[in-house]
């Protein structure tokens, strides 16, 4: 049973500014996010880091809360050998949607300014 949907798009132009500004990469990607984003040219990068963050804000809508209650470090986005994002989710966030119960489907896409995320949360029948 589907619980949720969630679309964002990020401008990656106007995004690559934020990401310059001090101290703005920490507040809003886990350590290993950060890792998997070092093996990409810095125009590479800024592409990496808008979708990362155009699919956390689409799993905070798909969830209906936003992100006021949450943080974004909450929702870490890495991605399998062929490019799928896969989700882990951090702190109250794991503990109201654990792997056992929920399925986060996601896509990614960029399209030269922007990067648009879109995201399913899906109920297991158990």
């Amino acid at each position: 049973m589907i619980v949720g949907i969630g679309v964002d798009i990020v401008d990656i132009e106007r995004f690559s500014n934020s990401l310059e500004q001090e101290g703005f990469i920490e507040r809003l990607f886990t350590e290993r996010e950060k890792v998997q984003a070092l093996k990409y040219t810095k125009i590479r990068k800024y592409e990496y880091y808008a979708g990362r963050f155009a699919l956390k804000e689409a799993f905070f809508k798909a969830i209906g809360t936003g992100v006021r209650i949450h943080s974004l470090k909450d929702v870490e986005i890495l991605y399998d050998e062929l490019g799928k994002p896969l989700f882990s989710l951090k702190n109250l966030l794991a503990a109201i949607y654990p792997n056992s119960i929920y399925n986060i489907h996601a896509t990614l896409a960029h399209e030269r300014k922007y990067a648009v995320g879109f995201v399913i949360i899906e109920r297991k029948i158990l």
